[in-house]
């Protein structure tokens, strides 16, 4: 019998165990370990200088004779390379680990964190309750290395299905945004968000809104707004529109720090269109009342 693959599957199940632990040689290093009760393992054994060395493989028959002669073949390379077989398994070991705790939730709270800072915190908010609402229920907790197209594209039909087309989409870009940033920073090898939105339902037709052309008409609205009998608050609300052309929500929330009557100029800050000091409808009132908003 040469000196190398000694053993046969059939040697192998035959083996009986015995009163103390017992080993067989397949060649080139590779044991078997058959304890007193049974449990058959793999090891490598080897010298350097005057230590002995070991590598556990595995469990027979989990670990099959063929895949205990590749790894084999395998520690010998590192070996050849003067490579320790045990550092190496930790290593990658701890490397296998991290991607598994590097879930998609994980990395989107990263990219959260580093990459909307800028951004309005009403956005960053918005963002975030998309993210919390629609995606990761759906694979917020699988490595994101494990994350495939057909993941996204899963979750973002489950969105279209309750006739929220537009919102499929948006999630989508969310996605996408997250999953290039991790490409950019190594925790993917390519974006596997590219292309998605070609599976989602095309766009619909725009929708225009209704508006008035007619300057008459145009008239007569202004002429009905100061006859609006209801709430003084949303009457003065009505007049101001006109004449700034700001969103309903900028105007409802806007500061008086920011209005400067000497001028007659109004400067909505970026970062301060959702502060804390918003005009109240009372003191919004009491400047109506005064002609202050005239």
């Amino acid at each position: 019998m040469s000196g190398i693959n000694k053993l046969t599957d059939r040697q192998i199940k035959n083996l009986k165990p015995g009163a103390r632990r017992i080993k067989i040689g397949d060649g080139d290093k590779l044991w078997l370990f058959v304890s007193p009760s049974g449990i058959k393992v793999w090891r490598m054994l080897w010298k350097e200088g005057n230590t002995q060395k070991q590598f556990t493989i595995g469990p027979y028959p989990t670990i099959s004779l063929k895949e205990a002669r590749e790894k084999r073949d395998a520690v010998n390379g590192l070996l050849v390379q003067g490579l320790d077989p045990n550092e190496q398994y930790r290593s990658e070991q701890e490397q296998q680990d991290e991607e598994t705790n590097l879930t998609f939730r994980v990395v989107a709270q990263e990219w959260y964190e580093k990459r909307t800072v800028t951004q309005t915190e009403s956005t960053r908010r918005l963002k975030m309750q998309r993210l919390e609402r629609h995606v990761f229920p759906s694979f917020g907790d699988l490595p994101i290395k494990q994350l495939k197209p057909r993941d996204i594209i899963l979750a973002l039909h489950a969105i279209e299905s309750q006739g929220r087309r537009e919102m499929a989409r948006r999630v989508g870009q969310i996605i996408g945004q997250i999953c290039r940033y991790a490409r950019v920073v190594g925790y993917l090898e390519y974006d596997i968000s590219s292309g998605i939105t070609e599976a989602l339902e095309p766009k619909g037709p725009v929708q225009h809104r209704a508006t008035i052309t007619d300057p008459k008409k145009i008239g007569y609205l202004l002429r009905d707004i100061d006859d609006y009998p209801g709430s003084i608050v949303t009457k003065y609300a009505l007049k101001i529109l006109p004449y700034v052309f700001v969103r309903s929500q900028e105007l409802r929330r806007a500061r008086w720090a920011d209005i400067d009557f000497q001028k007659h100029l109004w400067v909505i800050p970026p970062e301060s269109v959702f502060g804390n000091s918003f005009i109240n409808n009372e003191t919004f009132q009491q400047y109506a009342c005064h002609g202050y908003l005239s």
